[in-house]
């Protein structure tokens, strides 16, 4: 694999605003697109895109990647100089293809058909670029993410997606089997507490009921949602009883076709005709399930429902609610159906929690939020101590520079080589402590570039109050140096956390995740600050990081001398009733004259708690082998 070259990204739009998002990743080589779409009606920037070499000037691309078929990202395609290539997801392009035809000579030109055809977990190569489609899931069917390889470094470019779909699964499967990522660029629509009121986070699956209950009620169900809601709509075809009909037009019905021809057996959609008058007459007598869209034609055939047929017709509105104010024709269906409507609605993008856990997953070095409006300064989200979280403008470059730390180095978060690590440490603490300068030396073990433009601003001046109970590093550290019994944002009906941590020991914690002085590639926060003077670096009771790999941290982090280096690990958990991995290791390897060496320069601590209800009484001690044992 290459290793020589930058790679860098660019926003074109998508900073700010949450539609007519574009994504430029490029070299001095080569420029892919990923998704070029229009704005969202009323939404920021509203301007056609002016790229040069793109949609402008003399052709200068080498590809255009689309997420799925959604307007605010293939909006603009149509203005995209027609010698560079566009790529997506065979199936979302048929689709694509049909809603075009569709629409000809109504909205946009038709140029679906020919569009290269991409599948799943098959890496297509452009130059020194490998990009491969991952699986996905948004209200958009086929809908992929992409990870994007060059020069070393690895970009997920995530696109719209959700974990709370039927392909839930597959989605954590895409993340979890990713590996290592230098950048991950993802959504952020539903961030903003404005949004997520207007959001019923339910699952696709919870929707099934309410499907099930209306065909127990009415005879006649209509169901008001997007042509291109297809899981929603196979969904609710799999609910009509047998005996009644499940109707759609026949573009809807074409859809339909495209959309069971890869799906699994329980996705797929059930007995769905279109609207023959045959089917129509025998679908009056035997009650339906009716697909329905707010244009005109079917406005009429609602309101004759509901006028001939008021106590058995009901209609279930599943769409973004919004859209009845905003919309007249939507409004007018809704109001066709008085007291027999009924919302079943979800979101097709993530929500802020599953946002949380899917960057936790992935543990990207670097994060970009885009497909957004919420500004950057409110954008308080959770991420793993090792993200940083990169604010960019549309138009604004990011680098993806090549800097390697010692405790980034391929084997040293491998429990089998943690004495070989170990050894090699103390090498370094020996040398570097025996000289005249240890800085210099440990700067020249521990990294290869030092950073000291940017510099580092602490950004948790109060408590985020966890919305779920899962434990992780930050949040232990975060409560450690937080918790207050006597505090409002500690009850139980403001933080979610499942142990709170208070602190009945002697060593006080004086502050968590202390940033470095600059910010600096791969290097996040020490964990926590003890006593005003040791910078230490902890782990979750049941992580199994390595030793090797926490004294390589703290070496790192402090070498600009603040604060003494440390670690601080849990003893036991009690959840497991076990002792942790970081304590059965010190305890077997204590007498080892390599991690003599190294306690000389940096001071281990034991954390040990006893649960009390939902809390966890903690105290951090300082570790001697003699006293130890």
């Amino acid at each position: 694999m290459e290793t020589q070259g930058t790679v860098k990204v660019r926003l074109h739009r998508g900073a700010k605003q949450i539609g007519g998002v574009c994504t430029e990743i490029f070299t001095d080589d080569t420029r892919l697109l990923f998704d070029i779409g229009a704005p969202l009606e009323g939404e920021g920037d509203q301007a056609r895109l002016d790229i040069d070499g793109v949609t402008t000037g003399t052709t200068n691309c080498d590809g255009i990647f689309l997420t799925h078929y959604h307007g605010d990202h293939i909006g603009e395609v149509d203005f995209v100089d027609v010698a560079i290539p566009v790529y997506m997801e065979k199936h979302a392009r048929k689709i694509l293809e049909l809603q075009q035809d569709y629409k000809k000579g109504v909205v946009g030109a038709v140029w679906a058909d020919n569009v290269n055809e991409i599948e799943i977990g098959k890496p297509i190569r452009i130059k020194e670029f490998t990009i491969t489609a991952l699986e996905s899931d948004h209200s958009a069917a086929n809908s992929v993410m992409f990870l994007i390889e060059a020069y070393g470094k690895r970009i997920l470019i995530t696109g719209d997606y959700r974990l709370h779909g039927f392909y839930k699964d597959k989605v954590e499967a895409s993340l979890m089997n990713l590996g290592h990522i230098d950048l991950m660029i993802t959504e952020g629509t539903n961030i903003s507490k404005e949004t997520s009121l207007n959001v019923p986070y339910l699952t696709e699956q919870a929707l099934v009921p309410a499907f099930v209950e209306a065909f127990k009620k009415y005879k006649y169900v209509f169901l008001l949602a997007s042509s291109s809601q297809l899981d929603r709509i196979a969904s609710f075809s799999r609910c009509v009883p047998s005996g009644r009909y499940m109707i759609t037009d026949r573009y809807q019905y074409g859809l339909m076709q495209v959309y069971d021809e890869d799906r699994d057996k329980e996705f797929k959609s059930n007995k769905v005709l279109y609207d023959s008058e045959y089917v129509l007459d025998k679908a009056e007598k035997a009650g339906f399930g009716r697909v329905v869209r707010s244009n005109h034609s079917f406005q009429l055939i609602v309101k004759d429902f509901f006028e001939r047929h008021p106590k058995d017709t009901c209609l279930i509105y599943s769409m973004w609610s919004g859209y009845i104010n905003k919309l007249s024709d939507v409004k007018t269906l809704v109001d066709y159906a008085g007291d027999n409507l009924i919302r079943a609605h979800v979101s097709g993008h993530v929500k802020k929690e599953d946002l949380e856990r899917a960057i936790d997953i992935v543990k990207p070095e670097k994060l970009v939020v885009h497909h957004t409006s919420v500004k950057k300064e409110k954008c308080c989200i959770e991420v793993p101590k090792s993200t940083e979280i990169v604010s960019v403008e549309d138009g604004e470059v990011v680098e993806l520079k090549t800097c390697d730390s010692y405790k980034d180095k391929p084997g040293i978060n491998n429990i089998s080589k943690e004495e070989a690590n170990l050894k090699d440490i103390a090498k370094i603490c020996k040398e570097a402590f025996e000289s005249e300068n240890p800085q210099d030396i440990l700067k020249k073990k521990l990294r290869n570039e030092w950073e000291n433009e940017k510099p580092h601003k602490a950004t948790h001046e109060i408590c985020a109050q966890c919305k779920t109970d899962r434990i992780t590093e930050k949040r232990i550290c975060r409560c450690m140096n937080y918790y207050d019994e006597n505090a409002n944002i500690c009850d139980e009906e403001h933080c979610k956390l499942k142990l709170k941590w208070k602190n009945v020991g002697d060593i006080t914690v004086s502050d968590y995740e202390k940033p470095t002085e600059y910010v600096m590639e791969k290097v996040g926060g020490m964990d926590l600050i003890l006593d005003e003077h040791y910078a230490v670096e902890v782990k979750p009771y049941d992580s199994e990081e390595t030793l090797s790999r926490m004294f390589a941290e703290i070496l790192t982090y402090t070498i600009d001398g603040e604060y003494e280096p440390g670690i601080a690990m849990f003893k036991y958990n009690h959840e497991k009733e076990e002792e942790s991995y970081q304590w059965r290791t010190l305890q077997k390897l204590e007498g080892e004259d390599y991690l003599k060496e190294i306690m000389e320069h940096v001071k281990i601590f034991t954390i040990d708690y006893a649960k009390k209800g939902n809390i966890a009484e903690y105290k951090i001690e300082p570790y001697s082998p003699q006293t130890e044992k």
